[in-house]
Parts: C-alpha cells; sequence; structure tokens
C-alpha cells in the first residue's frame, strides 16, 4: 500500500509531511489488533522531508493502538535528527507508558528499540 505524504500537525503545534497511514492504522485497530504487541519500523520519511520528519510515528501509532505493547525501531540514529527524536519521545513516553527498555544497535547508521506498555 502506497502512503502519501500529507500535512500534519503534532500534539505539539509543529507541523510535519507525513505519512497517509491514520486510515489503515484505524481499520487494524478495530481488527483487534490493539490487544497486542505491535512492531513499528520508522525508516521514512526522508530527512530531506524536514527537521525531525520522523517524530510523529510515535503519536500516531500511540493514539490509534491505546493499550497495545508497542516496540518502536528507529532507523538512522547515528544522524542529530534521530538522536533528537529519541530523547523527545523517551520523555513523551515516560509520561504515558512504562519504558520496558530503550537498546542502540550498531548497525550501518544506528538503530534505536524503544519498548513501551501501557
Amino acid at each position: 500500500m502506497l502512503a502519501p505524504l500529507k500535512p500534519y500537525r503534532s500534539l505539539d503545534g509543529q507541523s510535519y509531511s507525513y505519512y497517509d497511514c491514520q486510515e489503515i492504522l484505524d481499520v487494524i485497530s478495530r481488527e483487534g489488533i490493539d490487544k497486542k504487541r505491535i512492531l513499528v519500523v520508522v525508516d521514512g520519511p526522508p530527512g530531506s522531508t524536514g527537521k525531525h520528519a520522523r517524530h510523529p510515528a510515535l503519536e500516531i501509532v500511540t493514539e490509534v493502538f491505546k493499550t497495545a505493547e508497542i516496540d518502536v525501531l528507529l532507523d538512522d540514529c547515528n544522524r542529530q535528527d534521530e538522536k533528537e527524536i529519541t530523547e523527545f519521545w523517551t520523555k513523551i513516553i515516560e509520561k504515558k507508558y512504562d519504558l520496558l527498555g530503550i537498546q542502540s544497535n550498531r548497525f550501518e547508521k544506528g538503530a534505536v528499540l524503544l519498548k513501551l506498555k501501557k
């Protein structure tokens, strides 16, 4: 499925271009996936889209899957933008979820895995 970019305003008031994925995520949630463990791989949009381009991913997923245990794998974490996103996400997670773990991986461009539970 192709998800084009569209304007997205985050809860903190910032504007981003992010994937138009809300409708399909809502469908998946209604199918009962909400009560499961979900792996979210965040490997876009590209940094050229704008500063902190991947920031909306966590907000969107946690708004749809309110009770799921969620593992978020953020790629390219050797880049400054992704390091900042990880710090921001950690602050958000600590307010809404139990942060079960954070693991950095030394892939080619780095990756971080965040494990959260409601």
